[in-house]
Order: structure tokens, then C-alpha cells, then sequence
């Protein structure tokens, strides 16, 4: 519906000479009100008018107009029957008529009143343009066919008009034709964007991705104020359709920059932080959502963005402060619990879990993290019970099965029943390690020790990774009397879990079974378990940097470590751009080795002197050579574990299952530590080495190793890196 204002037609002679003089000064006074916004007073004004001028059709009209405008669409109505009756020939006298119908929902009587128009003047743009809009529900084809006549009228708005086409054609469903139409609008005018939005619309409704987004660039060029695009671009360009993340961080960015709170563009801004593993700058991004004050969801993201950056303590600030505002939300104590329990305060955990499945019965996750806590705390009976109810409800659910039925028969409860709940996990996923695990942990349980080997070796075979798995297998080899075979599964145990709780028992049964060996038989089990975690039959190369201390000088360099099996160690030192300067070989028996160009005085004399031997200890070392003396010897003391032949010896650190250092018996000594995992062999991060009157520390690149064959004891699922 369109509006005119009329005033500067009152000073046409013709109107003015058809006024009274105190009619027009009301009229007037009606005029500056209306401008001023001040409507009512000019409707007393219009009205005061009339009372003076009963017969004036142009005061009716500007009254009219505006008591559609302020919805006093009763007043209007009489005024409008008043114009069409006293000027019948009048097509603005009609059109004014017909919104009035309109506004009254009379839309047979609006049409009707704006086709007289257009039949008084077919040249009235205004009379088409409305009968175009009255008929647009009615009959969409007849609106269309006006507004093509309007274009005609009016090439000025041309664009408009075709965007409106457009829209009527998208409306019933003539998808092609509303683009058609859109792409002439956005064509005749490039800066009026409704078409532009409308044709991204469409790309989208089709699934023309790469379109949409091309459509939405232009547009963000045009409109950069308008945050709502940009973070739908942002969304289109991160979504599985385009994948880009740098593009669509681009456009969160700036939707942030206009509103640094503003809740969408942080949540994505802290998602693409998430999926870059930057958990600090997606808690910063979060940080400043608005959304936080009123979105729960949104506080526990936040919240576990802040436990996966290690502040967990502000995670269970948050928490705490978001239970108080929410005290209702299960939730929200269950994520507190969370954070409560990985900082110790396991009780309260506890309570809160409960308290999250009390309020509401159906929260699985609650209430299964409740049963794991208590199993872990030692209280089966609250874990049984929690776990029964999950079965309740849930009969198949294999990992409650298989968790309830380990949970027995780890404490040698209930037996037959928890080989009921494991066997029927494995019903419902045969395949499944763990499961397998479980079936032989408690077939060992109830001394089916064979039977429980079996089902093992097979979980080993599946998963190679998990030390409790490899602690089982120990476990049953010792109960079978197979002692050397059960130190390398509890050898492999203790790589995969130094420093857990349950090492100091591992490596207390490892021990013990040792000692009960003869101390070569012993030596021999050790080293075969030990050997196996050094690249050995493989080959290892990678970058160190090396530091040599003697006769009060301190010197360093960088250099390349490389140990090919079975017999070939490489030492070479590097200058700049990895060029190198000075290398030792050992091959076989024979030693290759240029002259220490980079050393003088009596630091080179002893560098040159030593320098064979420490290569060929290291070669020593990487081989395993000390794993295959004949005649070794294992020794276990208070003070700890240490293999032995002839003046060779090797410690082991306080792993149990790695070498703290090697002595040559020939005055070269080799210390480990900083050990690392690299595709299934356990190798030091640093080496140092003492001779007389000098010490060489090597230190490994750990970035750059390279190991071309993982460890076949991890076949065919190498440890991750």
C-alpha cells in the first residue's frame, strides 16, 4: 500500500480557491501536525476541516490517507465512500478506495476498486501497482501479469518490480523462472541486493553450494555491515559441502569484529579453535559469547574447552557459578561432577551424578558414569546396581553388558553370571577386543586357564595396545607356569603403562617371576622381552644435537643419528643447510672415520680416540647386542634390576622394563632417559655418555625420526605416534 502526501498541492490556485478561509487554516494547521508525526491532532484538524468545508473531497483524501497510515480504518471507510460517490471518474479517488477495502481483509472489493482505476486511467502506475498486489494470494499469475505491466509504466523500479515477480514465481513453486526474474533484477540495478539474497536463497533450496557461496561473497562485499550473512557464509564455507575452513574463519572474523559478542560468530570462531586442537582460543573466542548469559549449553562448552587446555579448576568455577543459575539443569551437574572428579574430589562427583540422574531418570550418561566411578572407588554394589538399571531399559547394550560382567569377575563375583553378560556383548559385537578380553579375564577367573589364553592371545591380536589386555596375558602364561613368555607380556604391559597405578604390581609379578627362574634362564627371559622394544631388526635414523664437555671447554653441534640393522651405525656432524662436516661409520668390524676438523688440542686427540668406541657402543645399543650375550645373567637387589655377562653389564631404570644405562667394562659408560614411542620401539630421547675426562650428551629431534618399519610385535596395528 503506498502513501501520498499531498500538502504541496495546496498551493495550487484551483484547491486553494475551493477552501474557506478557516477551513483551509485548519487544513494547513492538519498539514504541518501530520509532518511533525503529531497524527491525532491532525486528524482534529482534518476533521474541523470538513465540519467548515462538508463537501471537500481533497481534505477527505489527506485524512484518509492518514488514518490508514496511524490504522483507523473505521474513519477511513467513510471518507472513502464519500470520495468515490461525490468524484466517480476519479482513478485516485478509486485507488484510495481500494486500499481501504484492502485494509478491511475485502479483497474481492479492493480488486474491484483498483481495476475502476486502471479502467479511468490504464495509464496509472500507482492503480496497476496495487491491483498487482491485491491479487497476488488470490490469483499469482494475474499479480504477475500487472507487475509486468507496471515495469513498462514505471522502467525506473524496474528492478524492484522484477524482484517481486521473482518472488511470486518462487512462491507456487517455478523455481527457474524465479531465478530468471532475479537475474534480471540484480541486473538492472547491482547495488539493490533483496534479488542477490534471493538468488543465494534459491542456489541453496537446489543445492548449488559452490553458487550460494559465490552469491553470498559478492553480496558480503556489498553489505559487509550485515552479520547475519556473514556468519551464514562463515556456516556455508565450514559445513561438510565446501570444508574450508581458512575461508570460513575469514568471514567469522568479521562478523565478530562489528560485534565481538556476538553469539554465532563465537561459537564458530571457538569451533574452528576445537578442531585445530587450540582449546585456550576456543575458550577465548567463548569467553565473549553473549550467548552465555542465557545458554547453558553454551557455559559447558565453555566449560570443556577450558578442562581440555588444562584449567580445569576454571571449568568447575564456571560450573559452579552455572548450577546456581541453573539449579535444575541435570546437565550442567553432571559436567560439574565431571570436572569435580578429574580433580580429585571423586565423593562430590559422586553425589552430583546422582543428583543428575534424580532429575532426570533418563539420563543414561549420568547415571553409567555414576556405576564407572563407584566401580573404580571400589563400591561394586552401587556400580551393580546402576548398571542393572541401565540394563533394564536397555537389554542389548553390549558395553554395559561387558562392563558389568568385567566388573565381577575382576573381584571374582558373581562368575556365571558375568560370563552370561560378556558372552552376550560378544553376541551382540563379535568382533569386539575388549569384549574378548573380558570373556578371558573371567574364564582365567574361573580357572579355565587354557580356555583364557585362547580368547587372549586373540584380544592381543585385535588390540596391541592396551597394557591391561597385555597384563592379562601375563597373567594367565604365569598361571599356565609359561614364566618367560608371561615377563614379555608383562614387559610389553609396563612400555604401554609406565608410572600407572597398576605398575607397581605388574612390575612386582614380573620381578617375581624372574626370581623364580634359574638366573640365566631369567637373564634370557628379560632380555628377549627387553629386545624387543629397541629397533633391533629394523633401522632408526633421526636429527640430535650433540654437546661435548672436556678440559673445561662445552661445545655443540648438530648431527644425524643412523643405525641400520643389523651391523651399520652412522654418526655424522652437520654445518649449515644440514651440510655435512665430519662422520664416523661402523660396519661390521671396521670403523670408518674422517679427521675432527672442528676440534683441537687435546679435545681432538680425545674425541679421535674415543670416537670409534662410542660409535660402536651405540650400534651396540641400537642392535640390542647387550639382548644376545650368551651367557647373561639377570640380578635383582634392593636397589633394582640389572642384566650382567662377562664385564658387560646393563641397569634397567625404574620402569623395570627399560635400560637406565650400559657400562662397556672398558671405562665407556652410556646413560638413557627421556624415553619416547615411535611406531611400536620405546626409544631415549638423550643419551649421555662419560669417558675419562669428558661427557657427550646427545639429544634427539623427536620430531624428526624416521623408522621405516613399525614394530612387528604391534603388527598389524602399529602404537599411534
Amino acid at each position: 500500500m503506498r502513501n501520498t502526501l499531498l500538502a504541496v498541492l495546496l498551493f495550487a490556485a484551483p484547491a486553494a480557491a475551493a477552501f474557506n478561509k478557516s477551513a483551509y487554516l485548519h487544513f494547513m494547521t492538519g498539514v504541518t501536525r501530520e509532518r511533525k508525526g503529531e497524527y491525532d491532532e491532525a486528524l482534529r484538524e482534518y476533521r474541523a476541516a470538513m465540519l467548515l468545508d462538508p463537501r471537500s473531497v481533497y481534505v477527505r483524501r489527506q485524512a484518509l490517507n492518514l488514518a490508514l497510515h496511524v490504522g483507523k480504518v473505521q474513519e477511513a471507510e467513510a471518507w472513502a465512500d464519500y470520495i468515490v460517490e461525490a468524484e466517480p471518474a476519479s482513478a485516485e479517488n478509486w485507488i484510495l478506495y481500494g486500499n481501504v477495502r484492502w485494509a478491511k481483509n475485502d479483497i474481492d472489493g479492493a480488486l474491484k476498486a483498483f481495476s475502476k482505476a486502471v479502467e479511468l486511467e490504464p495509464e496509472n502506475d500507482e492503480a496497476v501497482y496495487q491491483l498487482a498486489g491485491a491479487s497476488s494470494t488470490r490469483d499469482p499469475a494475474a499479480s504477475i501479469k500487472h507487475l509486468e505491466r507496471y515495469a513498462e509504466l514505471r522502467p525506473d523500479v524496474a528492478a524492484e518490480t522484477w524482484f517481486q515477480i521473482g518472488t511470486l514465481y518462487s512462491a507456487t513453486g517455478r523455481n527457474e523462472e524465479a531465478r530468471s526474474y532475479m537475474l534480471k533484477s540484480a541486473a538492472a540495478d547491482s547495488y539493490y541486493l533483496q534479488p542477490r539474497y534471493a538468488l543465494g536463497g534459491y542456489y541453496e533450496t537446489v543445492g548449488d553450494t559452490a553458487a550460494a557461496v559465490a552469491q553470498y561473497e559478492e553480496l558480503a562485499d556489498l553489505d559487509p555491515s550485515n552479520r547475519d550473512l556473514l556468519n551464514h557464509l562463515g556456516a556455508m564455507l565450514a559445513g561438510p559441502g565446501v570444508n574450508d575452513l581458512d575461508r570460513a574463519e575469514m568471514y567469522f572474523l568479521k562478523a565478530n569484529a562489528l560485534a565481538p559478542s556476538d553469539p554465532d560468530s563465537c561459537f564458530w570462531l571457538s569451533l574452528i579453535a576445537e578442531q585445530r586442537g587450540d582449546f585456550g582460543g576456543a575458550a577465548a573466542y567463548m569467553e565473549r559469547s553473549a550467548g552465555l548469559k542465557d545458554n547453558p549449553g553454551l557455559v559447558m562448552r565453555l566449560a570443556y574447552y577450558y578442562s581440555r587446555a588444562e584449567t580445569t579448576d576454571k571449568a568447575v568455577a564456571l560450573l559452579e557459578d552455572a548450577r546456581k543459575r541453573w539449579p535444575g539443569n541435570a546437565e550442567i551437574a553432571y559436567f560439574l561432577a565431571l570436572g569435580l572428579d578429574d580433580t580429585g574430589r571423586t565423593r562430590r562427583a559422586l553425589e552430583l551424578m546422582k543428583e543428575a540422574f534424580t532429575l532426570d531418570p533418563a539420563y543414561r550418561e549420568a547415571r553409567m558414569q555414576y556405576a564407572i566411578v563407584s566401580e573404580r572407588e571400589g563400591n561394586i554394589a552401587d556400580a551393580e546396581e546402576q548398571f542393572r538399571v541401565i540394563l533394564s531399559s536397555e537389554p542389548d547394550n553390549a558395553v554395559v553388558l561387558n562392563y558389568l560382567g568385567y566388573s565381577l569377575a575382576d573381584r571374582g563375583l558373581k562368575l556365571d553370571e558375568a560370563e552370561r553378560f560378556i558372552r552376550r556383548a560378544l553376541e551382540l559385537e563379535p568382533g569386539n577386543g575388549a569384549y574378548i578380553d573380558s570373556l578371558g579375564w573371567v574364564l582365567h577367573k574361573k580357572g579355565l586357564h587354557g580356555e583364557a589364553l585362547a580368547r587372549l592371545e586373540e584380544a592381543v591380536r585385535l588390540i596391541n595396545s592396551d597394557a591391561v589386555i597385555w597384563e592379562h596375558l601375563g597373567d594367565v602364561l604365569a598361571a599356565l607356569e609359561r614364566k618367560a613368555e608371561a615377563v614379555a607380556a608383562w614387559s610389553a604391559s609396563l612400555h604401554l603403562e609406565t608410572g600407572s597405578k597398576r605398575s607397581p604390581a605388574v612390575k612386582e609379578r614380573m620381578v617375581g617371576a624372574l626370581r623364580g627362574l634359574p638366573p640365566a634362564e631369567a637373564g634370557a627371559a628379560l632380555a628377549g622381552a627387553l629386545g624387543r622394544l629397541l629397533p633391533g631388526p629394523s633401522s632408526y635414523a633421526s636429527f640430535c644435537r650433540l654437546t661435548i664437555s672436556a678440559f673445561g671447554r662445552s661445545l655443540k653441534f648438530d648431527g644425524v643419528l643412523n643405525y641400520s640393522s643389523p651391523a651399520d651405525f652412522t654418526f655424522t656432524i652437520t654445518g649449515p643447510l644440514m651440510a655435512p662436516l665430519w662422520k664416523v661409520r661402523v660396519r661390521d668390524g671396521s670403523v670408518e672415520m674422517d679427521e675432527p676438523a672442528a676440534l683441537d688440542g687435546k679435545v681432538r686427540e680425545g674425541f679421535a680416540y674415543w670416537a670409534p668406541l662410542l660409535a660402536g657402543e651405540m650400534r651396540y645399543f641400537y642392535s640390542g647386542g647387550i639382548f644376545r650375550e650368551p651367557g647373561l645373567l639377570l640380578k635383582a637387589g634392593r636397589r633394582g634390576v640389572s642384566l650382567k655377562a662377562g664385564r658387560r653389564s646393563a641397569e634397567l631404570d625404574g620402569s623395570g622394563v627399560r635400560l637406565g644405562s650400559m657400562d662397556s667394562g672398558e671405562g665407556l659408560k652410556m646413560s638413557f632417559g627421556e624415553y619416547f614411542a615411535h611406531k611400536g620401539y620405546w626409544l631415549p630421547g638423550s643419551i649421555e655418555i662419560k669417558v675419562p675426562s669428558a661427557r657427550l650428551l646427545l639429544t634427539v629431534d623427536q620430531r624428526h625420526v624416521n623408522m621405516p618399519v613399525p614394530n612387528p610385535l604391534f603388527s598389524p596395528a602399529p602404537l599411534p605416534e
